[in-house]
């Protein structure tokens, strides 16, 4: 007869460690069947899909709503322009050779209208385009969940919007500066004479699209020349194609040099702390943001680490290369020549979104321990912290996103309106500086009130205006003064120079003035002069 035992009772360790390997093995399953989801072709689809039809949703809002603004209307004169004549006129412009690709892919887009939000559509285009490229880059340097959160980051940025309803080159430049880096990144990963030679076609319509793009080549450039350097075996190809790629770069930007000419920078600032900071204020989507992109480079040492530790040297340099180091470079140049501004910062918008994206997945894979180490969080933490994260961008961008349907706007649209409402047969017009009027003619060219209305400045007749030419500012104030009534439509704020200030308050003292209205960035004057003369010089 076998003795009787007592059943077999767990003690309270046993108990412990296999609840503590239960919610490991739930965690990690968990985390399996999330992250199995998100490598899924169509969960990627879905979510790569929803995150360009919500940015297309932001950008197409309200997009007609404002008026065309300043270089705007250059845009749209130079759309009218067939291809080769597009490309000439740019080289008449203060900033020549600038933004021609630009000028011929809107020449084309514009066949179909003119209409203001139709020149604009093309810029959302370009950006809701830009987001799947931003996915695989960051799925690429990264993981998928980085992927993801780089394109929601451009997704929902509030300057990406902005600029995306807007009839300039931004958006074209973050869709290729994007694509730039994705190229460059597979020929120092593949490399082979095609793939540097289509870099370096990537590259040259980046920099005719627009020329800063030269910042983003230049990181890039850096970082294949150190690793050209640091190889312990230089294969003749290897270094033949670079350099075959590097001679063509510089061999087609050849035609750009001295681009950017002391009349086309006079109105940029020489950087200190107050613009460079707002500049940067602008370019992440305001203050919330702003403070996670610097949440993000504050973290870039620890991601270097990180990265440096499990091998990947190539991701971490090419990050550094395309979001902090071309930011860096134009503050440089800038000390010389001031160009500082946050639309010249557009080609690291990919980059920074990669920044954040790499933040992100730092957060979520690594948490600080009680013994000033770095652990490794689970990956149900991980993935909590990934969803956490990207609900706090998007309700961070969606919050500051209000602010570009009713930010400031220069409402030429509404001065032609104005002028053509109260004008009589014979009234002149003067608009300064006469570069506005870019904007005021494409509105006044569409206006049948401005058939009887002749203009005194810039002296070219309605639609036939490129570049300005004629009688100076102050000669043809002098002129309109023997005059019947004027209008006076000039860009106000710190659109004004000191000179022209003094000659334009001398002027409307001289007559009548009949009507003074101020609209958004633009002051609408009437001034009527007696048969006699100037009223100031009896």
């Amino acid at each position: 007869m076998k003795p009787r035992t007592r059943d077999a009772v767990p003690s309270e360790a046993q108990t412990s460690a296999s609840g503590a390997d239960a919610e490991r093995l739930a965690s990690a399953s968990w985390a399996v069947r999330l992250e199995g989801m998100l490598r899924s072709p169509w969960a990627v689809l879905v979510v790569v899909g929803t995150l360009m039809c919500v940015a297309a949703l932001l950008a197409i809002h309200a997009i007609g709503d404002k008026s065309l603004w300043l270089d705007e209307g250059l845009s749209a004169r130079l759309a009218q322009f067939s291809p080769a004549d597009a490309i000439s006129a740019t080289y008449s412009t203060p900033t020549p050779g600038a933004i021609a690709l630009y000028y011929v892919l809107l020449h084309f887009w514009s066949s179909v209208s003119t209409d203001e939000s139709w020149l604009r559509l093309l810029s959302a285009v370009c950006v809701v385009a830009s987001i799947p490229l931003v996915y695989m880059l960051g799925r690429r340097l990264m993981s998928t969940a980085a992927g993801v959160t780089a394109a929601t980051v451009v997704a929902l940025s509030p300057y990406v919007v902005s600029q995306a309803q807007s009839a300039r080159p931004y958006g074209l430049v973050i869709l290729l500066a994007t694509a730039l880096t994705l190229t460059f990144y597979s020929a120092m990963k593949v490399g082979g004479l095609r793939i540097w030679l289509l870099y370096a076609a990537v590259a040259l319509a980046g920099v005719y699209a627009h020329t800063t793009v030269a910042y983003l080549i230049a990181a890039q450039g850096a970082v294949a020349g150190v690793d050209l350097l640091l190889l312990r075996r230089r294969s003749i190809w290897t270094i033949g194609s670079r350099c075959a790629a590097a001679a063509v770069i510089v061999v087609g930007c050849y035609p750009l040099t001295g681009q950017f000419s002391a009349e086309g920078l006079a109105g940029v600032p020489s950087p200190t702390f107050q613009n460079v900071g707002q500049a940067l204020y602008h370019l992440t989507g305001g203050a919330t943001l702003l403070l996670v992109t610097s949440f993000a480079v504050i973290a870039l040492p620890l991601i270097g680490w990180v990265w440096l530790r499990r091998g990947r040297q190539l991701e971490f340099s090419i990050l550094v290369a395309v979001s902090v180091a071309p930011i860096a470079l134009e503050l440089l140049v800038s000390l010389q020549r001031p160009m500082f501004i946050e639309r010249y910062l557009t080609m690291a918008i990919p980059g920074l979104a990669l920044l954040v994206a790499a933040a992100v997945d730092l957060l979520s894979s690594w948490k600080p321990s009680l013994r000033g180490a770095v652990a490794t969080r689970s990956p149900r933490q991980s993935a909590i912290v990934t969803a956490g994260a990207w609900a706090l961008i998007a309700v961070l961008a969606l919050r500051s996103v209000g602010s570009v349907y009713t930010g400031w706007q220069e409402q030429w649209r509404g001065a032609v309106e104005m002028v053509a409402a109260e004008s009589q047969s014979g009234d002149q017009v003067i608009v300064y500086p006469g570069y506005a009027r870019l904007p005021f003619d494409y509105y006044a060219t569409r206006n049948p009130g401005f058939r009887n209305i002749r203009p005194a400045f810039p002296e070219i007749g309605w639609g036939d205006y490129f570049p300005a030419s004629g009688p100076s500012f102050a000669a043809s104030l002098a002129d309109a003064k023997q005059t019947g009534r004027v209008w006076l439509v000039y860009r106000s704020g710190d659109g004004v120079g000191a000179t022209d200030a003094s000659l334009i308050a001398s002027f409307v003292s001289c007559g009548i003035t009949r009507s003074d209205t101020t609209l958004e960035q633009v002051e609408v004057v009437l001034v009527e002069f007696p048969a006699a003369g100037c009223l100031a010089a009896r």
